[in-house]
């Protein structure tokens, strides 16, 4: 899911750097909810955080 999200990010124009860093926190966010992780929530999560100057 992680490389899927990563390339979904950067395809979006966001650094690589910056992507994984969000990711990371991201899947911290959906694991702690007890949700499976998917990959539209991953990225939903991700950008959320990015959009909110992680």
């Amino acid at each position: 899911l992680w490389n899927e999200a990563l390339a979904a990010l950067v395809n979006l124009g966001y650094r690589e750097g910056d992507a994984i860093a969000a990711i990371k926190q991201a899947s911290a966010k959906v694991t702690e909810s007890g949700v499976s992780p998917s990959l539209e929530k991953l990225i939903m999560s991700s950008l959320q955080l990015m959009s909110r100057g992680i």
